[in-house]
Order: C-alpha cells, then structure tokens, then sequence
C-alpha cells in the first residue's frame, strides 16, 4: 500500500470515489484527508484493500509524483478546508449572507445594492434593496432581530465574506453581545459561503427573468429581485420536501390570495377622497411588489410615475376583483371551535354593548377595506379610448351612435363660433349594460355627461332642485290598483333629459367620436346629462306637458300626477314610471298625448321597475328585489344596496341594516357576524317578496318604540297599512333622549301620525277619497297621554311638535287604541326578535 508515486482512491460500492490520497516523495508518506487520522490507515486499508487493488488494474502502474517546478505550473484551486454545513441544521442555526452589486442602473427607489440573507436549515431568505454599503449593516440586524422575535429562536453563527461592510466594529460588538458566532469566508474563496453565492445566482437569474415579461425596464430591477426571493420563500424545494421555507421557519402558511404574475396589468381603486366626481375611479398599473408590513400590494402607475400601495385592485387578466382579505378574517371569532344554533344568532342584534366607548373594539384595516370596499365591473369601459380598445367595440361604437343620432335629432346642441370667452365644460362617455330581469337579454347604453362640477353658478346655473319619487307612492297606486282593479301599464323615456330645453347659455367640449370645424364650439340647447340644472329642466319640462294632458301634480307628492277627472294616475321616477287608469279609454288618451311630444317605450302590465321584480296576481301585486339580493349575496356587499331593500321590500331587515348602519364607521367583530348572518339571511328569503292583497278600508299605523340604547336615544319603528297592505315602514333612532318607556312611546306615535296623516291627504288628494286613520300602540301611558295630556308633568318637557298627536285625536283626524305586544305589528322594527315571534311579524307583509 506504501508504494512510492501512486495514488490511493477510495471508492463505495458502485464505484464512486470518496477520498483520494496521495504520496509525499519528499516526506515517505501518504497524505490523507483531514477527516482521516494516521491511526485509522490500517482500518481504511482493510475495509477498502479490494477496491483499491480493482483500481489499479485498471488505471495501471503509472507514476504520478510531481516535482515542485511542476506543481508550480499545474496547481489548480482546490478546498481541503470549505466550511461544511451540517446536515441536521435547524433554524437560525446558520445564516448566511452575501450581497451583490454595485448595479450599472439604480433601481427605481435608488437602490444600486441587493444584500441576500438566508437562513440554512429552513432555506428561508430574504433580498434588500439598498442604496449604498454602509446600510448593509443596519438592515441585516433588523432582518436577524425579526426573525428571532416571529420564531422565538436565537440566531447561533452568522456566515458572510470578509467585506468592510460586514466586519465593522458596530458589527462585531452586535454579534458580541448577541452570542453569535460570526463565521468569515476568505479572500477569493468563495465556496466557502457557497450556501449565500447559489442563493445570490438563483434570485438574479429568476429576477432576469422576470424584468423580460415586464418590459419596462432595467430600472426595476431591485423589486424583480425581492419579487424572486418571494416566490422561493413559497415554494417546496429538495430540503423541505412537501412543506415551503415560508412555514418551516416561522411556522405560517403562504397567503395565495396574495399570489400574483410580476408585473401584470391592474386597475388600483382610487379612494372617494382622492377622486373627482366625474373622474375614473382607478388607476392602470403593473404589480411590482408584495408589501411585507401590510396586506396589499406595490404598484407602479406608468402614466404618472409614481409607486401606491393598494390592496384594492381588479385584475383584467384574471378577470375577477381580488382583494388580500379572506372571508375568514372578516368573520372568524375567537370562539370558532364551539358550536352555534340557530336559536342563538337572532338575538346576537338583542346583545351588542351600546354606549360602551372604553370597550368598543379596534376597526382595523381588514374591516375598513371590506366596508368601503365594491366589486367593479372588468366589463364596463371607463372611457372611450377604453370602449374602443375592449372586445365588446362594435356593440358600444353601436351605442355611441344611437346616442349621438339621439342628441342630433333632438338638436342638443348647436355648432356655434368660439369667440375665445366662453367657458367651455368638459364632458366624457359614460357606458353601461342594462339587463332584462326577466329575458335577461342586455342592451348596450352610452351617454355622453357634461362635468357639471365646472360649472358657474349664477351664470351658467341658478336652481337645481327637482323632487325625487317615494317608494310610498309607488306601493300606495299598486294598493289602489289591487283594490279597484284598476290597469297598470309601465313606461320608460328615451333619453328623458335630453328632452328638456336647459335655462342658461352653456358651452360643452364636443363628445369624443364627433368632427367639428376649428374655431367652432357646442352650445347646449337642452339639459344635457351631467349638468347641474338637468334634473329641474326635465322635471318642469314634464309636468309643463302632463299639465298640458289634464294632469295636475299632488301638492303632497311632486312625483305623483293625476288627470282632473280621477281616472288616471302616474308616477314617475326620473325617466321610468307607472300609470293606473280606471278605464282603458283614459289610459290610451295619456299615451297618445306623451307619443306625440316623447320617445317612449310602453309595456303592457308591469314587470321591473327601479330595480324591482312586480308580478300581479287574482289577489294583488307580489314585490321582490330576488336579482339585487343574488348580486348581494354573491359578490362583495354593498351598504347602499341593503338600505336599497330594506327601504323596497323587506321590512323585515330594517331593523338589522339601521342597527348596523350605525357602526359602519367602526365596526367590531361581532357586528361582522350579525353582517354575515344578515347576508345569509336575505339568500335563504331572497323568493319573498312584499304582498300587496287589499282586505280592509281604512289606514292602519302601527307605532313601537324602545328605551334606552346608545347614547340613552330609544330606537322607534312604525309600520303604515293601507287596505291591509304595507305601504310604508320605518326604524330609526329618536334624535332626543326619552326620560321613561311611556315618552319613548309617546314620541314614536307622534312621528308615526306625521306619516299616517301625509298618506291620508296623499289619497284625498289623489283619488278624491278620505280613509280613516288608525292609530295602535301598546302602551297605555303614552295613550293617556295622547288622549288627555295625562303626566304632564313628566311628559311637559317634550318640543312642541310631538304634540301634534295631541290635535290630530282632539281633532277627530285619527283614532287610537291599544294593542298587546303579541299583536303589535312594528315590534320587529325595534328590536330583533325569536324564530316565533319573527315568523308572525313577517306574516302580516311578506309572501
């Protein structure tokens, strides 16, 4: 074995060679390994005699000594002493860390450095964008004392090269009074930080990769980085086998909601605060980084140039609207394990602290984000540079230029010479799908909208208020359609404002898609949409020609018109409205009379109406809002769209919205639950509807109210019945604090009688008849002292108009009487109530 000039390799048993040793003329031995001692020749001689005398028959007898001369020309680099890394390392056991650069072109923040740090035993690493060497220091300390705070561990030896930037004397007195062992590779030996190089080579290369699909430049280098080292940290390797970095060190499973392509085309949500009223409502961007300290992303806006971080933002290429908050966050509770009834959550409304400031809980920004937050539409364009580059461009250039042929016909505007003191007001297209609830056909709607905000007042606009149509209104003429069975025919006009000649001289920019000469400018000649006097021109426009028809509008409701002659009623919600007639005669007189001024579309019967599905029965009319739920319960909800129902057709949940609606601000957990029990609530009762089926003859207003609550103001609730039907309903709460239950009461049958007698006068007014009013309240105190001012002396200091209860019973307007709480119609509008009693107060309205 001790032969002169020969090499001696150790192979296993496939033939692999595991250590060579070799022969030291000058010295007469062999020079073996560290890992092997002199004492241990004769053991390795024996275990490996066989396959060295294999090797030699075939390499042969050949003499390999060199000389020193030729050792000096041959040497090549090789380690007999590389750091070796234990197999068994566990986290934070060894970190190691490199850092590369300088870069020939600054990151976009600057940054011209990229320091890598990796922790061995989990492959966790992080990669650290900074802008000169002297950082490198401060950042890896922040990043080692992070690590060990989220794990609990303590970093054991620290690995880095032998740079200035990591041998300071702040370095090593950090280390020092840490307990760390700080490991250093030497000069040009970089194999012996091995584990920091591969890392450095494996985020530049993915990061290379990645500023290729970019194309915006070099100059992003730094997040493409950070980006890479991202992706790693969430992805399973050799080492960790099933599981990723990301959970081996600390334990938390990867966010994959978070999950995105670097660099993809966004549209990021531009907050209320930050917009205009008539500008877009977000910006288009790529994703360039995931924020570490908050939940959302970094984005780059090329048109500005400028970086936000959002975590509201709309993904085109996925097509979906994604959002870093999970339905579990929102709704998770500490007590999730335990189970729940049914029986529990309907009074969860009854058992919210109110008043409770120093308890109240934190709204963090997972709430906010889901209270403001709306889930916009990837289908609707928000310009016309945005229609024509979209997949649906035939079908709005087709609505471009019905409405343009529209403003045309109806002469608009008119070409006019620009004499350079005009003010000229910018408009845009405005673009929208209108779906049929039925045929669920979809029809391509355009409009073009002034910027009404720029305008002037006093010169380009004086009054602007034009009344709005109740639903009261509405339930009450389907009430009196049901009762007297009388027709009901729907309408909806064509570009109703464009109808109406506008009252002031204003110029507009003319719409996108439209030539004029130069030096030429438009001049509106009607109330364009947008504009601030639009809605006013239209609504004198109007009832100018129904006057002109023989229909005289009600002095208690401007939106309600009837002829002379009580015949025929309409009411009318912008441009969409209803008509009632008694005879088809004075129905076929109101069509032909608007025919001739108006493009208007009839339907015979009533099936929509203002986001309402209307079915007419032998019995009455069925109201429900079925597709405003569905889109409720399936996308992220809107705080507007339940007042929209609550306020239709659901009595039932007026009391739980106006609860909630009180703590949109600064929601707590609990209220998310009652959120979520209230969503699923709607999507279980999403087919009923409110009935409309006509049983008596008189004018029922059911009054309750609660004492106490936030802020000691009682909650009250009134539920208005004509012909049986529920026409009105309300739950608020009393603006003025009530000393005792019986002046809680007293004061919510004051503002309920406020109601029933606006409605009685509606119908005198409207059809010429007088119902009478019916006054229920279950307490016998607040019914004394609407009686006969009975307490005075604790009712005395109550303001003056709640005592208008007083003079409607003194003057025989309205009756009161006394009903029991079993048998009170509005108890479900001030408090929330068992499965039983719900059950019965839902009976007296819903189908």
């Amino acid at each position: 074995m001790y032969t002169q000039g020969e090499d001696l390799m150790f192979c296993n048993a496939d033939q692999i060679p595991l250590l060579v040793a070799k022969f030291k003329p000058q010295q007469r031995c062999w020079l073996f390994p560290p890992c092997l001692k002199p004492t241990h020749l004769r053991k390795r001689e024996a275990q490996y005699a066989h396959q060295i005398m294999s090797l030699k028959s075939r390499v042969g007898e050949r003499d390999r000594s060199k000389c020193d001369d030729e050792i000096l020309t041959w040497h090549k680099m090789f380690g007999h002493f590389g750091i070796r890394t234990n197999r068994t390392t566990g986290p934070l056991d060894i970190v190691a860390c490199d850092l590369m650069g300088p870069c020939e072109e600054a990151n976009i923040n600057s940054g011209r450095w990229a320091l890598t740090v990796r922790d061995i035993g989990s492959t966790y690493g992080e990669c650290h964008i900074i802008k000169a060497k002297l950082d490198a220091a401060a950042v890896l300390q922040g990043a080692i004392a992070r690590w060990e705070v989220k794990t609990g561990k303590k970093l054991k030896t620290l690995r880095t090269d032998g740079g200035g930037e990591f041998w300071s004397r702040g370095m090593n007195h950090w280390c020092m009074m840490k307990g760390i062992t700080h490991e250093q590779s030497l000069p040009m030996h970089h194999e012996q930080n091995g584990v920091a190089e591969r890392y450095n080579r494996s985020v530049a290369d993915m990061g290379r990769t990645l500023l290729q699909g970019l194309g915006l430049g070099n100059k992003f280098w730094g997040y493409a980085f950070m980006w890479a080292a991202y992706t790693n940290n969430n992805i399973p390797n050799e080492k960790t086998g099933r599981s990723m970095p990301s959970k081996v060190l600390f334990g938390e499973k990867p966010q994959l909601e978070k999950t995105r392509i670097f660099g993809e085309k966004a549209y990021i949500h531009i907050p209320k605060e930050h917009r205009q009223k008539l500008g877009d409502r977000a910006y288009e961007g790529h994703v360039v980084m995931y924020l570490q300290r908050a939940k959302g992303w970094l984005f780059y806006i090329p048109g500005a140039n400028k970086m936000i971080p959002s975590a509201w933002a709309t993904f085109p290429e996925t097509c979906c609207f994604t959002s870093i908050l999970r339905k579990g966050d929102l709704f998770q509770d500490n007590n999730a394990g335990q189970p729940t009834t049914k029986m529990d959550i309907p009074f969860l409304l009854n058992n919210i602290r109110l008043g409770d400031f120093a308890k109240e809980e934190t709204f963090t920004r997972k709430e906010r984000t889901a209270e403001t937050i709306t889930k916009p539409s990837d289908e609707i364009p928000r310009g016309y540079k945005e229609a024509m580059g979209s997949d649906r461009q035939k079908e709005w250039e087709a609505a471009i230029d019905e409405e343009l042929e529209n403003m045309q016909w109806m002469e608009v505007f008119e070409i006019a010479p620009l004499d350079n003191k005009q003010h000229i007001i910018n408009g845009g297209w405005v673009f929208a799908k209108k779906i049929d609830n039925l045929s669920g056909c979809t029809r391509y709607k355009a409009r073009y909208v002034a910027r009404g905000n720029k305008q002037h007042h006093g010169k380009e606009y004086k009054e602007t208020f034009a009344p709005t149509a109740t639903f009261s209104a509405l339930r009450l003429l389907l009430t009196w359609a049901a009762k007297h069975n009388w027709l009901v025919h729907s309408f909806d006009f064509t570009a109703a404002y464009l109808n109406a000649p506008i009252d002031m001289d204003v110029w507009i920019k003319p719409p996108d898609g439209l030539k004029i000469p130069n030096g030429m400018g438009c001049r509106l000649k009607k109330a364009l949409y947008g504009t601030k006097q639009a809605g006013r021109c239209w609504w004198e426009h109007l009832s100018s020609k129904l006057k002109a028809l023989g229909f005289v509008r009600s002095a208690f409701d401007n939106s309600v018109y009837f002829n002379t002659n009580k015949k025929a009623v309409t009411w009318i919600h912008v441009d969409d409205g209803i008509v009632i007639a008694q005879t088809k005669e004075a129905l076929e007189r109101l069509k032909m009379g608007l025919e001739g001024t108006f493009v208007i579309k009839w339907k015979d019967g009533v099936e929509s109406l203002i986001g309402m599905e209307i079915r007419r029965h032998e019995e009455g009319f069925t109201l429900t809002q079925k597709r405003l739920i569905e889109s409720i319960v399936a996308t992220n909800w809107d705080g507007k769209n339940l007042s929209y129902v609550a306020n239709g057709t659901r009595p039932d949940i007026s009391f739980a919205v106006n609860l909630l609606a009180r703590h949109a601000q600064a929601p707590g957990r609990q209220h998310w639950a009652l959120l979520q029990h209230l969503l699923g609530y709607l999507h279980n009762t999403q087919n009923q509807g409110l009935r409309i089926f006509p049983n008596n003859e008189h004018i029922t207003v059911s009054s309750n109210a609660s004492w106490g609550g936030e802020f000691s103001r009682s909650t009250h609730g009134y539920l208005l019945m004509v012909h049986g039907c529920a026409v009105a309903w309300s739950s608020k709460r009393l603006a003025t604090v009530a000393s005792s239950t019986s002046h809680a009461e007293y004061m919510a049958l004051s503002l309920a009688s406020r109601q029933g007698m606006w409605l009685k006068k509606l119908i005198h007014d409207v059809f010429n008849t007088t119902l009478s009013l019916l006054l229920q309240c279950d307490n016998k105190s607040a019914i004394r002292v609407s009686n006969d001012c009975g307490s005075n002396k604790r009712t005395r200091h109550s303001d003056r108009d709640f005592y208008i209860i007083n003079e409607m019973l003194y003057n025989k307007e309205a009756t009161l009487e006394w009903v029991s709480t079993r048998e009170m119609k509005a108890d479900g509008l001030t408090k929330s109530l068992g499965p039983l009693l719900h059950k019965n107060f839902t009976s007296y309205f819903l189908t």
